[in-house]
């Protein structure tokens, strides 16, 4: 199971490295595929990217994450149109796009929404 992450992991990594891209402000047009191939070779249900957003770098981050979404569409009908195993379908995905809020999450797991642009390590 942990080598199907650490594939993921490197591909994404080498993406970054080659696209001259830095985290979090990383797009990966084929997530879907990576993380679909992952999923299958873990045995996980679910897997998600979730990047790290530090305070200085949230309102960058909320334009860019908006800004750069249609990677979703690309990756989903990339796998659709048969460059997947077969196995996904559309109704396999929910149509959305990735919020506009950033959710704060606590060592206890709460979770809230960071006002926008607002320096999270001061809420």
């Amino acid at each position: 199971m942990v080598q199907a992450f650490y594939s993921l992991s490197e591909s994404t990594t080498a993406l970054a490295a080659t696209s001259n891209s830095t985290f979090p402000f990383v797009t990966v047009p084929t997530f879907e595929v990576n993380a679909h191939h992952a999923r299958l070779q873990s045995g996980i249900e679910l897997f998600a990217f979730l990047p790290l957003v530090y305070p200085e770098q949230l309102k960058k981050w909320e334009t860019y994450s908006v800004l750069n979404q249609d990677w979703m569409k690309v990756s989903r009908a990339f796998v659709l149109d048969g460059e997947g195993d077969g196995t996904l379908q559309t109704t396999s995905y929910v149509d959305s796009q990735i919020s506009e809020k950033v959710f704060e999450v606590d060592a206890n797991g709460n979770r809230r929404i960071v006002p926008s642009g607002k320096d999270v390590s001061t809420c």
